[in-house]
C-alpha cells in the first residue's frame, strides 16, 4: 500500500503503469496454476478490488511445499515483477510450519485473507483452515504492530534531518508514514469487531469515521488527504518531471510525520482504554454479580 518513489525512479520511468499491473497479475496467476508444489494461493489488496494505482503493491500468500523447484518459481515471480517495476510481497507458508505458531500469519492478516477469499482473491485451494490458530491474539497482534511502528517512527524522525532525501531509508520512512494511518485504523476496527467492507482505503476511512471519536476521524481524513496529494503530484511528475516540485512534495510529507505518530499514539491509548473496559465488564462484573447473589 502506498509506495513512495525516488525522483531518479521517475526519471528512469520506473513507476508502474496500469498495463504493468495487469501483466504482473496474469503472470502470478498463470505461474501459480502451473506449479504443482504451490497448492494454495490468495491474492489480496487494491489489485483485487480494482482500486490500485501506480503506488500500489501486490500481496500474495502461498501455501507450498518448501522444495527447490517451488523456491525457484517464487524467486522467478519476484524477479519478473521487479522487471515490471512492481512491488510484489509474497508470503510463503509450508504445511509443516503452518501447523505451528510460527507461520507468520497474524490474527489481523488472517481476517484480511478471509475477506479476500470471499471477494474472489482465491487463486488455488483455500488453505486458511490448515493454519494453527490456537495462539492468535487480536489484541496482542494490534499491540505488537502499533508498538513496533511507534518505535520505528520515533527513532527515524529523530534521524530525519541527517538523512539524504534520496536515500532508501528516507524514502522508506515517508512511505511508512503515509500508509500507517490506514493500517492502524484497520487494526482499530478489527479489534472492535467493526466491518470495514472490502477493507480498501475508502472503506476503512468510512467505517472509522463513523465509529471512532470525531477528532481522530478528522485526523485520519487529513492524513489520507496528504496521501492523495502525494499521489496526484506523482501522477503529474510521471508526465512532466520537475525535480524541485517533487522534492517539495517529499518535504511536505516529512513535515507531517509528527501528526502520524500522534494519530498512532492516540489509537493505542483509545484501544487500551476501550478494550480494558470491555474486559472488566465481561470478566469482573459477572464475578461481582455472582458474589452479590450468594450473600
Amino acid at each position: 500500500m502506498g509506495r513512495v518513489f525516488k525522483y531518479s525512479q521517475i526519471q528512469q520511468k520506473k513507476v508502474p503503469t496500469k498495463e504493468d499491473f495487469f501483466r504482473g497479475k496474469t503472470d502470478i496467476i498463470n505461474t501459480i496454476e502451473h506449479t504443482p508444489d504451490i497448492t494454495g494461493a490468495i491474492i489480496c489488496g487494491s489489485l483485487l478490488h480494482g482500486t490500485f494505482n501506480s503506488r500500489s503493491d501486490i500481496d500474495v500468500v502461498l501455501y507450498h511445499l518448501d522444495t527447490a523447484p517451488s523456491r525457484a518459481v517464487i524467486k522467478g515471480l519476484r524477479n519478473r515483477s521487479a522487471d515490471l517495476n512492481l512491488d510484489v510481497n509474497i508470503v510463503a507458508v509450508d504445511p509443516i510450519i503452518a501447523q505451528t505458531r510460527y507461520h507468520t500469519i497474524s490474527w489481523g492478516f488472517l481476517q484480511h485473507l478471509k475477506k479476500s477469499v470471499d471477494q474472489g482473491g482465491l487463486i488455488k485451494e483455500n488453505f486458511l483452515d490448515r493454519l494453527n490458530q490456537d495462539y492468535l491474539d487480536p489484541l496482542g497482534d494490534a499491540a505488537e504492530y502499533i508498538s513496533i511502528k511507534l518505535r520505528y517512527l520515533g527513532k527515524s524522525i529523530d534521524e530525519l534531518e541527517e538523512l539524504d532525501p534520496s536515500s532508501d531509508k528516507h524514502i522508506e520512512l515517508l512511505q511508512k508514514g503515509l500508509e500507517l494511518p490506514v493500517h492502524v485504523a484497520r487494526k482499530y476496527l478489527g479489534i472492535r469487531g467493526i466491518d470495514a467492507g472490502d477493507e480498501s482505503k475508502r472503506e476503512v476511512v468510512a467505517a472509522y469515521s463513523i465509529n471512532a471519536p470525531e477528532h481522530l476521524a478528522n485526523k485520519l481524513v487529513r492524513l489520507v488527504e496528504l496521501d492523495a496529494a502525494y499521489t496526484a503530484i506523482l501522477n503529474e511528475q510521471v508526465v512532466k518531471p520537475n525535480k524541485a516540485k517533487y522534492q517539495a512534495s517529499l518535504e511536505m510529507v516529512a513535515e507531517r510525520l509528527p501528526e502520524v505518530i500522534e494519530f498512532v499514539r492516540s489509537n493505542a491509548l483509545l484501544l487500551d482504554r476501550q478494550v480494558g473496559q470491555e474486559a472488566y465488564i465481561s470478566n469482573v462484573q459477572p464475578v461481582f454479580k455472582e458474589a452479590s447473589s450468594s450473600l
